[in-house]
């Protein structure tokens, strides 16, 4: 049997512990934490959003003062070439998307490339241009710019960053050509910026182009003209790119035998 005061110290006992419980902080559940816990997640991610947009607003204002194009130093084909360059230079520095912001971008260096290998005075400001804007192009646009790192490659083609070297039968016919009076004066002017491109070129493959323009516009002054010194330099310009360029010769003779025809 249990003695009355068993029972008693049971009772105190069990009464003491509750009462213990009931005063200890930590013992007690509150139903507000989670809830604050909550709400304070929230805080930190509205914190963490705006600051990520905040970057990113930055980000545009930097990249549309920062586009490094200077148009007044820039030599266009035509006006109307210039125009739609403003134009389409406008357009990238408000656009707001990525990807159409890159492709005007990068519409606007092809556009500085053709610029600078199409006028006559190889203006090394417009290469500079374009240079600048391709190193823009590579700091914000990596991914984009590695995909296309071929395209952003810009020959030189003035004296400020090469030198033209001219083999010996070409410096000849160049020089001989330049004394004949009956030549169209802008004729003569594309030959000679074709022969002085393929000059600065270092790679054999790249100066077969420019140099087969070169003989078909001496071969268009002959037939024009009927100087027979002209004709005698169209055959020298044959011979040199038969014995330099065997293969590319041999491939436009048989794929298209007549344009090596003088006439």
């Amino acid at each position: 049997m249990i003695s009355k005061s068993a029972q008693s110290d049971g009772v105190f006992s069990t009464q003491t512990k509750s009462t213990t419980e009931v005063l200890n902080p930590q013992s007690v559940k509150n139903p507000r934490k989670p809830f604050l816990i909550f709400i304070i997640l929230i805080i930190v991610l509205i914190f963490l959003a705006g600051a990520y947009f905040l970057v990113r607003k930055n980000s545009f204002i930097a990249q549309k003062a920062d586009i490094p194009v200077d148009v007044q130093k820039i030599t266009f084909l035509s006006d109307n070439f210039k125009n739609r360059f403003v134009e389409n230079l406008n357009t990238a520095k408000d656009e707001q998307d990525h990807s159409k912001k890159y492709q005007l971008l990068e519409g606007l260096f092809g556009d500085l490339k053709t610029f600078y290998t199409s006028t006559s005075s190889r203006d090394s400001s417009t290469r500079k241009q374009a240079e600048a804007l391709r190193e823009y192009i590579k700091a914000n646009y990596p991914e984009d710019f590695s995909k296309k790192e071929s395209f952003y490659k810009i020959d030189c083609l003035d004296s400020e960053c090469g030198k033209a070297n001219y083999p010996e039968e070409i410096a000849k016919i160049k020089d001989e050509l330049g004394q004949i009076e009956e030549l169209d004066k802008q004729v003569l002017e594309n030959i000679n910026k074709n022969l002085e491109s393929a000059a600065y070129m270092g790679e054999k493959s790249k100066q077969w182009g420019f140099y087969t323009v070169a003989f078909e516009l001496i071969k268009q002054q002959y037939r024009a003209t009927k100087n027979e010194k002209v004709k005698s330099l169209a055959i020298e310009f044959r011979s040199f790119l038969e014995k330099n360029f065997p293969y590319e010769y041999d491939v436009f003779k048989r794929v298209t035998p007549k344009v090596w025809e003088i006439g």
